[in-house]
């Protein structure tokens, strides 16, 4: 079996993945359904001399059905890392319409462990404590509104279709046959 050849800043990557599941591979998060913490390693041979070093630190379901919860990254080449608060996360979902499904107390635990953790392996951690601004991926506001509005519309479209559909059907067989 051939050895896969990695550059110093991918392999740095891919052993920091390996070290961080180690430390944390039994701190489970609490929520809806139970969520182990995990670093994605590096996805390719080459990180372009750290252009490409970023690793995301995620919640991944312990349970089918739900989805991972991005709560930070890491960057090996610049000795970086970013962790987001329970409230920018809450705040990020709220964004985006969509339920936020973890433990407050449980995340509170992983994120102290992390921030500690990332520290004392030498990384400057920034904390995320607002989702970014305009990075929502949510729709308008008025869009909702708009949508509701069209559906509305062409229901009532429908229903006149129907009504002179009707109104023709009855001339046709009724009146031209009497």
């Amino acid at each position: 079996m051939a050895s896969v050849k990695r550059t110093m800043i991918a392999q740095q990557g891919f052993d920091f993945a390996g070290l961080f599941t180690l430390q944390f591979h039994r701190l489970k998060v609490a929520g809806s359904c139970v969520r182990s913490v995990e670093l994605l390693a590096p996805e390719v041979d080459s990180t372009g001399g750290g252009k490409q070093a970023l690793q995301h630190i995620s919640l991944k379901p312990d349970a089918p059905g739900f989805a991972p919860v991005t709560v930070g990254s890491v960057n090996v080449a610049a000795k970086t890392g970013q962790l987001r608060t329970y409230n920018c996360l809450y705040k990020l979902y709220q964004q985006r319409g969509r339920p936020f499904d973890v433990d407050a107390q449980s995340y509170q635990q992983f994120f102290d462990n992390a921030r500690m953790f990332l520290g004392q392996q030498g990384f400057t951690v920034q904390i995320e404590m607002e989702p970014p601004s305009g990075g929502s991926i949510a729709p308008p506001k008025g869009s909702q509104i708009s949508r509701t509005l069209s559906w509305v519309m062409i229901g009532g479209l429908f229903f006149v279709l129907l009504i002179v559909g009707a109104v023709a059907a009855y001339v046709v067989f009724f009146r031209s046959g009497g």
